[in-house]
């Protein structure tokens, strides 16, 4: 994509992950890996990190992390077990959104809104498990922060 200065200049860090011409909390290197990953430990609770350094660990391969983040916490959705679901809406940070709604909301012609490039990659990927796991690790790396 070109037009990437869109967000430069930032006080808040970016929204959208995997973009290694801007800043960003988290950068995926592989989208599909991490997706994996994250399905793995949806299927099996017990085999997910706990700490910070496991989780760095397991997806140091796939994924940079910014050195701020030094706590570490895992939520997972319910399943319905008769007394139906709880929703856990997590909203991103005020000042984030605040300032990336201003910068989207005065961008000129030819200046692009950010999207991870996984979607670019998938784009007629004809191997839709790949696909899941790629938004899989989009959709929860979002809700991250």
């Amino acid at each position: 994509m070109s037009g990437l200065d869109l967000f430069n200049n930032r006080t808040f860090p970016p929204f959208a992950f995997g973009r290694q011409t801007d800043e960003t909390d988290a950068v995926l290197a592989d989208y599909v890996a991490v997706g994996k990953l994250i399905v793995g430990w949806a299927k099996d609770p017990q085999s997910a990190p706990r700490t910070m350094a496991e989780f760095r660990e397991a997806v140091g391969r796939f994924m940079t992390i910014d050195p701020k983040y030094t706590r570490f916490r895992i939520e997972q959705a319910d399943s319905d077990t008769g007394q139906g679901l709880e929703f856990v809406l997590r909203l991103p940070p005020a000042g984030q959104v605040a300032e990336s709604e201003t910068r989207v909301a005065q961008a000129g012609a030819g200046q692009t809104y950010p999207l991870p490039n996984l979607y670019a990659d998938l784009a007629g990927n004809d191997v839709p498990l790949d696909a899941f796991y790629g938004r899989v690790a989009d959709y929860t790396m979002r809700s991250c922060r």
